[in-house]
């Protein structure tokens, strides 16, 4: 009597990975993303100060003559209130990306060792705070392992490790590709 294998229905041992050794990113990772976050709100106050200039520069080119009082009514008097008023709308939205980074790193989970101290067959990654993705890669399907370092990267001495699977079957993307996160 043979038995059909498309009706067999393999499941993970989703409570040895869970319950085993895991892994959590690097303290530096904190750092790495808040450093972004520091030079993308760097980056908005320096639009908002360039709009200022530019609005007082262009209500200016009627005359030459009126450019160097309207250079000292900007920094006297609209730089202070743009500043003033750049800030308290960064408690808005700056101030709960910077609480919601680590929250968001803290869910990361990476596991290869069980409950039992044996090496799992798989990967094990989790991350995710509202949409929770667990991801299940054995170690059959794994073709290529990567590693990716960028500059900022590189200055806070931490990278990117990529699995790529066999048997990925993503739609428009030419080659499996799992990101397991960063870590040393």
């Amino acid at each position: 009597m043979e038995r059909d294998s498309r009706s067999v229905v393999i499941k993970p041992p989703m409570e040895d990975v869970t319950a085993g050794r895991v892994f959590k990113p690097d303290r530096r990772f904190y750092y790495k993303e808040w450093f972004g976050a520091v030079i993308v709100w760097l980056f908005f106050w320096l639009c908002a100060i360039g709009i200022l200039v530019l609005g007082s520069w262009i209500g200016a080119s009627d005359t030459a003559s009126n450019w160097v009082p309207l250079f000292w009514v900007i920094f006297y008097d609209w730089l202070p209130a743009v500043n003033f008023w750049y800030v308290v709308s960064s408690v808005f939205w700056f101030l709960p990306i910077l609480i919601a980074i680590p929250m968001y790193i803290r869910s990361f989970e990476y596991s290869v060792i069980s409950k039992a101290g044996a090496t799992m067959p798989e990967i094990y990654v989790k991350k995710g705070l509202i949409n929770v993705t667990k991801k299940h890669v054995p170690f059959r399907t794994i073709t290529n392992i990567a590693s990716r370092a960028g500059p900022i990267d590189r200055m806070f001495g931490i990278g990117t490790v990529e699995i790529q699977t066999a048997g990925f079957s993503g739609g428009a993307q030419a080659g499996g590709h799992v990101r397991t996160g960063r870590g040393r």
